[in-house]
C-alpha cells in the first residue's frame, strides 16, 4: 500500500516537472508567472484576485499571445498566471468548461470564476476598439 502510494506521488512529481520544462521555459515576461500543476487549485482559492491564462503549451494562437505580451510589456499593468494544459485535455474541457485548444484568459474573486474571455474575443474587442 505504501508502495502504491509511492508510486503517484513520485508521478505526479514526475508530471509536474514535465510541464515546468515545456511550459515554463519559454514565457515571454515576468508579467507572465508560471501557475505550478501541483498547487493551482490552491492558489486560485486562496488567492483574493488572480488571473490565469490557459491553453496548450504550444500553438499557433499561443505564439502569437506570447508575442504581443513581449511587444506590450510596458503598457501591461499587472501580472498575470499561465496554465498549460497538458494532461487529459477532455476532462479539463468538461470539468471547467475551457477549450483547451484555444488560449483563454479566466479572471477568479476569490477562488470564483467571475469572467472567462478565449482568445477569439479579445481579439474580436480589440478589433472594434480600433475602428471607433
Amino acid at each position: 500500500m505504501i508502495f502504491a502510494g509511492l508510486i503517484v506521488f513520485s508521478q505526479n512529481r514526475i508530471n509536474a516537472s514535465l510541464v515546468d520544462r515545456i511550459a515554463f521555459d519559454k514565457l515571454p515576461s515576468e508579467k507572465v508567472q508560471p501557475l505550478p500543476y501541483l498547487t493551482a487549485d490552491k492558489t486560485i482559492r486562496e488567492t483574493r484576485a488572480i488571473s490565469v491564462m490557459y491553453s496548450k503549451p504550444s500553438g499557433a494562437q499561443l505564439d502569437q499571445v506570447f508575442d504581443l505580451i513581449q511587444a506590450q510589456e510596458d503598457e501591461m499593468n499587472r501580472t498575470f498566471f499561465y496554465y498549460p494544459i497538458v494532461y487529459d485535455a477532455a476532462f479539463f474541457s468538461n470539468e471547467y468548461d475551457i477549450d483547451p485548444d484555444k488560449v483563454t484568459f479566466v479572471f477568479y474573486e476569490e477562488g470564483v470564476e467571475k469572467i472567462a474571455l478565449p482568445l477569439i474575443h479579445l481579439t474580436s474587442q480589440r478589433r472594434n476598439l480600433s475602428q471607433n
